[in-house]
């Protein structure tokens, strides 16, 4: 987007919930990106990621990020602002944090747009809409991957045996434990090492194993509870 021209910032909700917007830009580059936006009347896109990592510091803490970016981008900001906010599912509330972003924002009410309103993604990327059909707010989810794009993802993951993986997959019926992306990087690593996917219970004991660990260096240091205590 920026290759296009695009005036386009990336943000971790969980700093900004303890920083302010400045301090949570990582370049001086995009510091002084910040500065100019701030000074020109150009639309600016934001990468507000992630509900769900912020929120496992404090429930509050998508509350706290929101309005310290509010707070750094100024009150003229708000009117020329795109946001693009990231969270796995289960960390997000679909009425109370469409509700927080409606205020804090500034938004009009939705008429219409309630409920499950998926959107495809690119149509906020693109701008090929006309502005009078798109709605303030929109909720976007991802679909379960295809058989086909989990084919593509083996072959770049574990390239020289993509195929035998896939046909492991379909022996042991495992494409429901191939869902999302890092689902079949965890599979495949999984599978390289075992070279099988054992039964049922062999599977369910490695999908929850694998989802209980944390991916966060930081994080792990920082957890007391073992994976006895995690699976309990």
């Amino acid at each position: 987007l920026r290759e296009e021209g695009r005036t386009t910032f990336f943000v971790l909700l969980e700093r900004l919930s303890r920083q302010p917007l400045e301090d949570c830009l990582t370049t001086p580059e995009d510091k002084r990106r910040l500065a100019n936006w701030q000074r020109s009347s150009d639309e600016g896109l934001f990468f507000l990621d992630a509900v769900d990592e912020a929120k496992l510091t404090t429930r509050r803490a998508f509350e706290t990020a929101l309005q310290s970016f509010v707070t750094g981008i100024g009150a003229d900001g708000v009117k020329r602002v795109g946001l693009v906010v990231t969270s796995r599912i289960s960390g997000w509330r679909n009425r109370e944090d469409r509700a927080l972003l409606r205020n804090l924002l500034d938004l009009p009410e939705e008429q219409g747009h309630q409920g499950d309103d998926t959107r495809d993604l690119e149509d906020v990327l693109d701008g090929s809409e006309k502005p009078a059909k798109v709605p303030p707010l929109r909720v976007a989810t991802m679909n379960v991957l295809s058989i086909e794009q989990v084919g593509r993802l083996a072959r770049h993951v574990v390239p020289d045996h993509a195929d035998n993986f896939l046909v492991a997959l379909d022996a042991h019926d495992a494409w429901s434990f191939a869902r999302r992306p890092q689902d079949v990087e965890r599979l495949a690593g999984y599978w390289q090492q075992t070279n099988t996917f054992g039964n049922l219970t062999d599977l369910l004991d490695f999908d929850i194993q694998s989802r209980l660990r944390e991916t966060d260096e930081d994080r792990q240091q920082d957890s007391d509870r073992t994976d006895d205590q995690l699976r309990g």
